[in-house]
């Protein structure tokens, strides 16, 4: 066979090529494609008159034929190559595919050319769809010459797809190549059996898998599973099976088949694409300079915790804090020592944060909020005077408050019985706010909040806050 000239696949094994949902091409040493399966045409738009004879930069074009120039010289070389990357389908939609390509020797191992296959794992109900077509051509396949059994044990490890049949009542079990590979042996080291096979998957999935392969064996109803295999190796690896029955004229199962896929690739893929996006979703709810919430986290954790006090009828409060005479920190000491004052300021603050269900979060500059669920009035100017006094014993120098240390006040908002609506919860911030306005107002340094006594309480106790204690 001439593999420059023409396709290097028998005529009967371009058409199974053809029906392959993956997209398949073989270049020759030249960068001259000589075959290509239609979905490889049709995701170039060409016809196989027009695609058959270029060369691949002049299909791929100059940038990306540069881009993929390392992974073509690594193949020319007779290194495989095999990886994931993302690809928009014809329609527009995102698809993660594997890439593979495998290299085509000569007898004296010179590199003739290379096979590629793009296989969109997104999809694999695609795959298990045309293999459920071809159930009877495969059948055939098995039987055919030699040539045509390796081209289809290559066509079936580019795709990390195998096959098994099983003929009955004998129970006699067939194995492609690509089985043993999914499983870690060797057809020397394992001669494939009914009973033996269900061991390899792990015990968990094991009595399921027997369950519906019974089924299959006797009622002939199909199925389809994810599983794991268990390898001698000690190597997990993930498979999706689909299993079907050829029924005979009496209505009894005269053969099963199976077509088994090793996802165990794009599982880790998906699994880190999870990882990455739990990460992701925590950062967005951290304030990048304190390490604790940010205004996101207090607004989403506000409108949960006013749900659960709907349910539940406990009171929710709300303490607002600003660091005195902040601007007046910056101008003195540099905005360097700022951000290290509000990093401390915000352990402080978190510092007296007792409950689990309490968030301190930075509310804005040099502003910080705490959400208090159940907890009413009274408690939650203790907590803000607890606040208070952890920041003043950190001890910050700063010239220009009274005392000449970093000091904060204080407005707390509390609702004591939750009202639904957004207005409510406005409402309770506008409370917050507006004590914090007078906290300020009469000096600093000091915790507010509407309850009675509080300048009784204030003059005869010597505190700054407006708390009735008893």
């Amino acid at each position: 066979m001439e593999r420059r000239t023409g396709s290097p696949y028998p005529p009967r094994l371009e058409q199974i090529v053809d029906a392959l949902p993956g997209q398949v091409a073989y270049w020759d040493r030249d960068l001259i494609c000589r075959y290509a399966s239609r979905a490889y045409l049709d995701y170039f738009s060409q016809s196989r008159e027009r695609l058959i004879g270029i060369s691949m930069q002049d299909l791929l074009g100059e940038v990306m034929f540069r881009q993929n120039q390392d992974i073509i010289d690594g193949i020319l070389r007779g290194e495989s190559q095999s990886f994931m990357r993302p690809m928009h389908r014809l329609d527009g939609s995102a698809a993660i595919v594997h890439v593979t390509y495998v290299a085509d020797r000569d007898p004296d191992g010179t590199v003739a050319g290379f096979c590629v296959s793009v296989n969109d794992v997104t999809e694999f109900k695609r795959i298990e769809e045309q293999l459920r077509e071809n159930e009877a051509e495969l059948t055939t396949l098995v039987r055919r010459r030699d040539e045509v059994i390796s081209w289809l044990e290559m066509a079936e490890g580019i795709a990390h797809v195998g096959h098994w049949r099983m003929t009955l009542p004998d129970a006699g079990l067939t194995w492609s190549d690509e089985m043993y590979r999914i499983h870690g042996v060797t057809r020397d080291e394992y001669i494939p059996e009914a009973k033996t096979a269900l061991a390899f998957f792990s015990p968990e999935d094991r009595p399921r898998i027997q369950a519906l392969m019974r089924r299959t064996l006797t009622e002939g109803l199909p199925y389809e599973d994810v599983g794991c295999v268990l390898r001698r190796d000690g190597e997990a690896r993930y498979v999706k099976t689909q299993t079907m029955a050829a029924m005979g004229a009496d209505g009894v199962p005269k053969m099963a088949f199976g077509v088994v896929m090793d996802i165990t690739d794009q599982q880790r893929t998906e699994q880190a694409l999870r990882v990455a996006y739990e990460r992701l979703e925590a950062l967005v709810h951290v304030d990048g300079l304190t390490g604790i919430g940010n205004r996101r986290q207090f607004d989403e954790s506000l409108g949960l915790e006013w749900q659960a006090a709907l349910r539940t009828g406990q009171p929710l409060s709300v303490v607002l804090i600003d660091v005195d005479r902040f601007k007046s920190f910056n101008d003195t000491y540099g905005h360097q020592l700022g951000d290290k004052c509000l990093q401390a300021v915000a352990q402080a603050i978190r510092s007296v944060a007792y409950h689990a269900r309490h968030l301190v979060a930075r509310y804005g500059g040099e502003e910080f909020v705490m959400l208090l669920p159940a907890t009413d009035r009274t408690r939650a100017v203790r907590v803000a005077e607890r606040a208070r006094h952890a920041v003043a014993e950190l001890g910050l120098a700063h010239a220009g408050n009274a005392g000449g240390v970093v000091t904060i006040s204080a407005g707390i908002g509390t609702a004591e019985t939750v009202q639904p609506g957004c207005d409510a919860q406005r409402q309770l911030i506008a409370e917050a706010d507006a004590m914090l306005y007078r906290a300020k107002a009469r000096g600093r340094n000091r915790v507010v909040s509407h309850l009675d006594g509080i300048e009784a309480y204030a003059r005869d106790h010597g505190v700054s806050c407006q708390l009735d204690l008893p």
